[in-house]
């Protein structure tokens, strides 16, 4: 999904912010710059990170007068808890204590539950934008006002009906999707799309084993499945790799 229209938008958002503050007269010559904290919800190597960030920065980049940048990565992927979130909260608290963003953009779903848990007590009121969030429904927001964004609604269904086709013989479908709080939330979605739409193909979540481990499982099956793969980025060893590494170890296996 291209996330440029929802960078515009945040620079619509950065103008509006410069409208409200204060009348011309006001202004001192040297206004400081809008300040935007990108929260993303992995680590700074992960590729979808890295892409998320370019496509920030090129839409921030042409904001006018500019912007100043602030970036943290939660590198959720390897934390995850009540106690590490207490910690986190206290680390942005003390690192923003003295000067605060005017708006915070939320890359993901990690990002964006921890804001709705913690904005109030860390930035007050600011403002929240967030994409990449795939579990959204509005209850999540308890009523918090000043959080909007866009979610992700990718069309699983839609893929494998394309996919049996190609492979009719597919009767299972063995999907990929780690523990992670995004990881879960896709095989959520996922589950309720294939029930609604594709209820004869049975879903087999992948067991908890290592990569090299579950590639030689799935190349053990009948020939009669297909294997998807959701967020699956940590495996049952607990061990964190590439979207590429993990996409060459199913392919691995043989089956489609």
């Amino acid at each position: 999904m291209s996330t440029r229209p929802l960078f515009r938008a945040l620079l619509a958002l950065l103008g509006l912010a410069a409208l409200a503050g204060p009348a011309p007269s006001q202004v001192p010559s040297q206004a400081p710059l809008p300040r935007v904290l990108i929260l993303q919800s992995y680590q700074r190597d992960m590729a979808w990170s890295v892409r998320m960030q370019e496509g920030i920065e090129e839409v921030l980049a042409a904001a006018p007068g500019g912007v100043e940048l602030w970036v943290e990565y939660m590198d959720s992927k390897r934390h995850s808890g009540s106690a590490w979130r207490a910690s986190l909260e206290a680390w942005l608290g003390a690192e923003f204590r003295s000067q605060a963003p005017d708006l915070i953009l939320a890359c993901d779903d990690p990002a964006l539950s921890f804001l709705v848990d913690s904005r109030d007590r860390l930035f007050s009121q600011v403002p929240v934008v967030f994409c990449g969030v795939s579990d959204f429904n509005p209850g999540l927001l308890g009523g918090r006002k000043g959080i909007t964004g866009i979610v992700e609604e990718p069309q699983y269904s839609a893929t494998l009906a394309l996919a049996t086709a190609l492979f009719p013989r597919a009767r299972i479908v063995y999907v990929a999707a780690d523990k992670s709080e995004s990881g879960r939330a896709m095989l959520r979605e996922f589950r309720v799309q294939l029930a609604r739409d594709l209820p004869a193909l049975a879903v087999v979540e992948v067991p908890e084993l290592g990569l090299g481990s579950l590639s030689a499982w799935l190349a053990s099956l009948p020939r009669d499945g297909l294997v998807f793969m959701l967020n699956y980025l940590v495996d049952g060893e607990g061990r964190v790799h590439t979207t590429a590494e993990v996409a060459t170890a199913l392919s691995a296996s043989g089956l489609p």
